[in-house]
């Protein structure tokens, strides 16, 4: 099955055709969503600064009606509470900041986040369409949910610059409204709670732990992603109304 990344396609045309080209990993899938070109950036007011994206210091990424990708200005400072809306046919899939009081070497470090959803009608739903012959997330699948993610290195792809909080993640479906508050430590000890975008563990061989500890010593990106099933980046939405989504991302040294 062929899967890609969204920030990896954000990046350059030499990390698309790498993930273009990406397979299942080893528990039989990655852990990413489809491809499709990138649109331009979308202006969104925040924080009393006026409409430009440059102000602004989270952003999400989202699938627009199965085939197109956006990266939208999310609503918030680098610290304190970051928002935004899950909206009917709008599949947000990331939550990022490339801050550099967030990025760099957060070796050893701790991310806590206290995460709510307010102002649901209905139930969160993830996104079942656009991607050929894999499953959707239903019945026994796990349920839409958020999880740290971060991303590290260049833009030239590699399936170890990639990595999710695996298991630590929040149900969603849990709360609309409701709150939760999810850690997760980035030590050397930790690297088997760490997922890749080929689905390996952190601790999974030799290789693959010190790739982990290069990516968390040169954090890039980091932030939440939101999916369901085998899926961590495959997309959030509603069925309908509006469902806000508070962040509030903090990191600590041990």
């Amino acid at each position: 099955m062929k899967k890609s990344s969204l920030l990896a396609q954000a990046f350059g045309m030499a990390a698309i055709l790498a993930l273009v080209s990406g397979c299942g990993g080893a528990n039989g899938t990655s852990q990413t969503g489809g491809s499709s070109t990138v649109l331009p950036n979308v202006a969104h007011t925040h924080s009393g600064v006026g409409p430009t994206e440059r102000n602004s210091r989270w952003f999400t990424y989202y699938y627009a009606n199965a085939s197109q990708i956006v990266r939208h200005a999310a609503v918030g400072p680098v610290y304190g509470t970051v928002s935004f809306a899950f909206r009917p046919d709008v599949y947000t899939a990331i939550l990022v900041t490339a801050d550099p009081s967030l990025t760099g070497d957060l070796t050893g470090d701790t991310l806590t986040d206290t995460v709510s959803t307010s102002g649901g009608k209905k139930a969160l739903y993830n996104f079942t369409g656009g991607f050929g012959s894999e499953p959707g997330c239903n019945g026994s699948d796990s349920p839409p949910n958020v999880r740290f993610f971060f991303t590290a290195g260049s833009p030239i792809f590699n399936f170890t610059r990639y990595w999710w909080s695996n298991p630590v993640s929040w149900n969603l479906t849990q709360g609309a409204p409701g709150s939760a508050t999810i850690s997760q430590s980035l030590a050397a000890s930790s690297a088997g709670e760490w997922s890749d975008w080929n689905g390996q563990p952190g601790n999974y061989s030799k290789y693959v732990m010190t790739r982990f500890l290069g990516a968390v010593k040169h954090v890039r990106y980091i932030g939440l992603s939101f999916g369901c099933g085998y899926f961590f980046e495959n997309g959030v939405t509603v069925e309908s109304g509006r469902t806000v989504f508070n962040s509030q991302f903090s990191e600590s040294s041990s």
